[in-house]
């Protein structure tokens, strides 16, 4: 398996953005500080305004 020396602190899967863009690794997690929040998720659509952009794609609440 591949061992993430810390940098998926969330543990969904994906490495931390900041930790890992010099390394290569892809994809990239946008919030490792929230599981629910990574390349693998669909987007959400925010009710509450929260502006989370849930798929790591860089755009918030796309076909809302």
């Amino acid at each position: 398996g591949i061992v993430d020396d810390g940098f998926d602190a969330d543990g969904d899967g994906y490495f931390d953005a900041q930790a890992c863009a010099d390394a290569g690794y892809e994809p990239l997690d946008c919030d490792d500080g929230e599981s629910g929040i990574n390349p693998g998720r669909d987007e959400v659509c925010d009710t509450a305004g929260a502006g989370n952009d849930h798929d790591c794609d860089g755009t918030i609440d796309e076909g809302c």
